[in-house]
């Protein structure tokens, strides 16, 4: 079966995800297999849709990598501002060519930031890096 991840189909997920990341099912940078069927087992109920441990478990990684591109982009604002309307970076066109050569797949979020970012950080905050944390002696 073809996933689908309607804007619904994606809060429904992150709010199963972050449950099961309350209840300490996620070990390290993935849920647990049983926390994995476990979301599957409530999305079907919720949302309709019966979707595999795999098909789940790429969509967190999807999740992890757009959070991740989200953050280094918020950090590489400087100077323009945010549209707090779209949730998103105001800059030039210019300066969006450069941010897609800087961070590969941010240009999706030209137009609208990203949806779910509080689910988002509570499954990712502590597992990602931006590079704030990081630092170079050269």
């Amino acid at each position: 079966m073809f996933a689908d991840w309607s804007d619904d189909n994606t809060t429904i997920l992150t709010e199963l995800f972050v449950q099961q990341v309350h209840a300490g099912n996620r070990p390290g940078k993935h849920l647990t297999p049983n926390a994995y069927e476990e979301v599957a087992k409530d999305f079907k109920v919720r949302a309709g849709l019966e979707y595999t441990r795999i098909q789940l478990k790429n969509k967190w990684d999807k999740l992890k990598s757009d959070y991740s591109n989200f953050r280094k982009l918020k950090l590489k604002e400087i100077g323009g501002g945010w549209d707090y309307e779209r949730n998103t970076v105001k800059q030039d066109v210019e300066w969006w060519k450069k941010a897609k050569i800087d961070i590969p797949r941010c240009g999706k979020f030209r137009k609208r930031g990203l949806r779910n970012e509080n689910n988002l950080s509570t499954m990712f905050g502590d597992i990602t890096s931006d590079g704030t944390h990081h630092w170079n002696p050269a």
